[in-house]
């Protein structure tokens, strides 16, 4: 009726299936119209019966989506694909490097079955799939260099914060840490970095100064307000006006340490 190399289009082919149903025939095809175009029509009037019978023996393996003398591209497929598998080494830049190319297109179970790996495997391809890309050769991590503090850095950190100029000393308040006086910064931690930096260009790099300031008993003064309900009730503000009030008045340095000092103590005589 047709030549063995005639294709359908899909016109033809719809007609034909209207003519099977005028004829009292019901489609019972066992498997999806993606696994194969093949399909089988019965025209038993329990087609129901014919329905359980083919998906039995499709389901144990005993009828083929496709026959067997026409190419099957799906079977040949994975067979390739299981092929490559077999013949790379295991790890991150063999069997997984290859699988990653279909994981993501492709159901756990289906992988599983056609390829007859485990679902470990399956899940380590997908993850390399999101981390490095599809068949990629795994990203060389960076390299993080770390250098130690040295005991002269150390020396020189310590020597900067002991600076009355740099902070000043609390009396009462202690780092709940170490136990020692907190610090009161008279610059912000940027502008105390750039003192730092002019006076120890080889020392600590910035990131780890800001964060040893962090973690240690140091304070700027804008943090002060919210330190304990004594300083805000006997007027910290009004001190700290004091304190500015005497670096514009007075030129000399070591008078302005003198006096800020003197103030401070009667301050802490009056909190106690």
């Amino acid at each position: 009726m047709y030549l063995p190399n005639y294709l359908h289009d899909e016109r033809e082919f719809q007609a034909w299936c209207a003519m099977l149903r005028a004829a009292g025939c019901t489609e019972s095809t066992p498997f999806s119209k993606d696994q194969s175009e093949y399909e089988f029509w019965s025209r038993n009037p329990n087609p129901l019966i014919d329905q359980n019978t083919l998906e039995n023996l499709y389901c144990n393996g005993f009828l083929n989506a496709i026959p067997s003398n026409i190419f099957n591209s799906s079977n040949q497929f994975w067979k390739c694909f299981q092929k490559s598998l077999e013949d790379n080494k295991k790890g991150h830049d063999g069997k997984i490097r290859i699988l990653s190319i279909i994981a993501n297109d492709f159901e756990y179970e289906e992988l599983q079955k056609n390829l007859k790996i485990s679902s470990k495997t399956v899940a380590k391809a997908k993850h390399h799939c999101e981390v490095n890309g599809l068949g990629c050769a795994v990203i060389d991590k960076p390299i993080i260099t770390r250098v130690r503090i040295t005991e002269e850095m150390e020396k020189q950190f310590q020597n900067f914060f002991a600076d009355k100029n740099i902070v000043n000393l609390s009396s009462y308040k202690v780092n709940t840490k170490n136990g020692e006086p907190l610090k009161y910064l008279k610059d912000q931690k940027e502008t105390l970095w750039q003192k730092y930096f002019e006076l120890y260009p080889t020392s600590m790099k910035r990131t780890t100064f800001l964060a040893r300031l962090k973690d240690g008993p140091y304070v700027y003064r804008e943090d002060l307000g919210g330190l304990c309900g004594i300083c805000s009730e006997y007027g910290y503000g009004v001190f700290d006006n004091l304190r500015t009030l005497i670096i514009e008045k007075i030129s000399e340095k070591e008078r302005q340490v003198d006096i800020v000092v003197a103030s401070k103590i009667i301050i802490n005589k009056i909190i106690k």
